[in-house]
């Protein structure tokens, strides 16, 4: 927009506005009477509700003060108020200063067709004029969906697309196009246009994926039932050791008896030889030449072997006879059968 022309936008924006609200005598008469003619309200018009001139003089004061957010929230509280074309012309003003070519554009457009306190001749001459403008500092791209009732948002917003052409019209600057359709991944771009640019903007969203089939649980023939093995009668081991040290016992008691019993008879042999010799008996040396003589300390020795490993055998059958009695645990044998989808075993490896 040229710098210079600025002020008297502006100017006209605050007379015209000014004089449409009809409560200011002074602005009124200020104004050219064709002007003064159009902007006052037809006696079928209703009148603006209380706090719209006022909210109307602080917008354009904020407009004056070039501060752009301020009036255009004045200007859309305005609006709300009291829908018509005047307060719509001042939102395109504002949104063309601040260099929003776009948003004027579509205010400036909708001013223009708006027939509450419409514009003026020169008004729409003026606003017009802006909108030319305002189309060759924007960048022109004509946008294909696919598929077709995809939407488009442009920096978060619905983006407006020409109905017949699906013209996008863009600011100069950065801005993210996102494409987003039911059942679809978004897509998203970005792009960074200049003023008059044009060109054409593409995009497929990818198409969803198929379900998967769900997972269902098979279910398989159940597996003939066999019947658990009879258990075999209880076996009890057979007391081997304890019969072998039980004879071991004996054995060893019978011999040390017969040991015992020899040495004995050596002893009555030698006591009989005493009393046969001359003098009555034997000295206790020769009694005792005698005993060295025989077999008598040995055969004791070994009745006192004897006779402790029979003792030992005794105990050792005694303990073997309640611990190798014991009944051996059956042992289950291995049964196999077949299903139509499995192999079932049963029994002890």
């Amino acid at each position: 927009m040229n710098c210079t022309a600025l002020p008297a936008i502006r100017a006209s924006v605050v007379m015209v506005l000014v004089t449409a609200t009809s409560v200011s005598p002074a602005l009124a008469d200020a104004a050219t009477p064709e002007r003064a003619a159009h902007a006052a309200p037809s006696q079928h018009e209703a009148a603006p509700p209380p706090g719209y001139t006022e909210t109307l003089k602080a917008a354009l004061a904020q407009y004056d003060a070039e501060n752009w957010q301020e009036a255009k929230a004045l200007f859309e509280k305005a609006h709300a108020m009291f829908p018509n074309a005047r307060t719509l012309r001042g939102l395109g003003m504002v949104a063309y200063a601040a260099r929003r070519y776009a948003q004027a554009r579509s205010f400036l457009l909708e001013a223009l067709a708006h027939q509450v306190r419409p514009l003026t001749k020169d008004q729409r001459s003026a606003a017009q004029s802006t909108v030319d403008q305002c189309e060759t500092y924007l960048a022109h791209f004509h946008v294909t969906l696919s598929p077709a009732d995809a939407t488009l948002l442009v920096d978060g917003e619905p983006a407006a697309l020409d109905e017949q052409d699906h013209l996008l019209r863009l600011d100069p600057g950065d801005h993210e196009l996102v494409a987003r359709a039911p059942e679809y991944a978004d897509v998203v771009r970005r792009l960074s246009v200049s003023g008059g640019q044009q060109g054409n903007v593409e995009i497929d969203l990818t198409p969803p994926h198929p379900a998967a089939p769900a997972l269902t649980q098979a279910t398989l023939p159940a597996a003939p039932e066999t019947p658990a093995p009879t258990p075999a009668p209880e076996a009890r081991r057979p007391r081997l050791w304890t019969w072998v040290a039980l004879g071991s016992a004996v054995t060893f008691g019978g011999a040390a008896l017969g040991v015992y019993f020899s040495a004995v008879g050596e002893r009555d042999d030698i006591r009989n030889k005493c009393a046969r010799m001359p003098g009555g008996g034997c000295t206790s040396t020769q009694k005792s030449t005698l005993v060295a003589s025989s077999d008598i300390s040995t055969k004791d020795t070994l009745a006192t072997v004897g006779l402790a490993l029979s003792v030992a055998s005794a105990v050792t059958s005694g303990v073997l006879f309640f611990t190798e009695g014991r009944a051996e645990p059956p042992q289950e044998g291995v049964n196999v059968s077949f299903a139509p989808t499995a192999v079932v075993v049963h029994g002890a490896f």
